[in-house]
């Protein structure tokens, strides 16, 4: 008997607790935050060599070119996670940005310490005036892209342990983890700048590194449409990895830049500016 009424003791238990967490008590569903994300922390500096210096110095337009950073979405969760929320794009778009303005920056050292001269600032195509053009030997332009691929190793999606499920609706981080491989190219290209006709280019690749990485992530409303990350590795990652190849890249630069080369294009420059000043007559 005391078997029987301990079983309807429980069963009576079972439904009133039923009763709380889904009519009378309900309490609506809350998500736990998945962390800080950590700060990100590089410097891309390059100190050129002072060398190989030209007798007679040639002054170069500085055109502004194309960059490129793409970053693959390969990961749906959810109903609409992929991985890249606006503030992890801006966290790359960053990284970006500086690791192209610093490889220009760079760049104009290197080209005054071996002695060509630079004309005006840093301009897109559209924007150079005849005089600068008049003014200039060659018209250099420099591209920068960043290629990001993403393996994706293991997702698990936000979830609920039973005693949250039934008494405090939380809602805990899920996790993923993968591995990025990172490259960059640089390329340069030289122009005549009268006629904008391509004299020379070439690029340079670093080499490609891969990483693994992780982050946390969850919902931030009960319909599943918005979401935040947290301790999320991968921009350090990808700013490490740029960070570490800079140096090299730089001094592949720095060879590429042979001003015995230039002074030699120059011949070919010169005659196209006599053609197209005689086209223009």
């Amino acid at each position: 008997m005391s078997i029987k009424k301990n079983v309807l003791n429980a069963c009576m238990l079972l439904v009133i607790l039923f009763s709380l967490t889904n009519c009378g008590m309900y309490i609506p569903p809350t998500f736990t935050y998945p962390g800080a994300n950590p700060s990100v922390e590089y410097n891309f500096d390059y100190q050129p060599e002072v060398g190989r210096k030209l007798e007679k110095p040639l002054t170069l337009l500085m055109v502004k070119g194309e960059s490129k950073f793409d970053f693959p979405v390969k990961l749906k969760l959810g109903k609409n996670f992929t991985g890249v929320t606006n503030d992890v794009k801006e966290n790359f778009n960053k990284i970006a940005d500086s690791y192209s303005s610093a490889i220009i920056d760079d760049f104009k050292e290197m080209v005054t310490s071996q002695g060509f001269r630079i004309q005006g600032t840093l301009l897109k195509q559209n924007e150079v005036t005849w005089p600068q053009r008049e003014q200039s030997d060659f018209c250099l332009m420099p591209n920068v892209d960043v290629y990001i691929s993403d393996q994706i190793l293991s997702t698990c999606l936000p979830s609920q342990g039973l005693k949250d499920a039934l008494m405090t609706n939380k809602v805990t981080p899920g996790l993923v983890s993968g591995k990025l491989s990172v490259k960059a190219r640089i390329k340069l290209d030289i122009f005549e700048p009268l006629s904008w006709q391509l004299l020379w280019t070439k690029s340079i690749e670093t080499e490609q590194l891969s990483m693994e990485y992780s982050y946390k992530w969850n919902y931030t409303d009960t319909q599943g449409r918005s979401f935040v990350v947290g301790e999320d590795s991968r921009p350090q990652i990808i700013a490490k990895v740029l960070q570490d190849t800079y140096k090299e890249t730089m001094d592949k630069l720095f060879v590429y830049l042979d001003p015995s080369e230039l002074a030699a294009l120059n011949k070919q420059a010169q005659e196209l500016r006599k053609k197209t000043h005689g086209l223009m007559k």
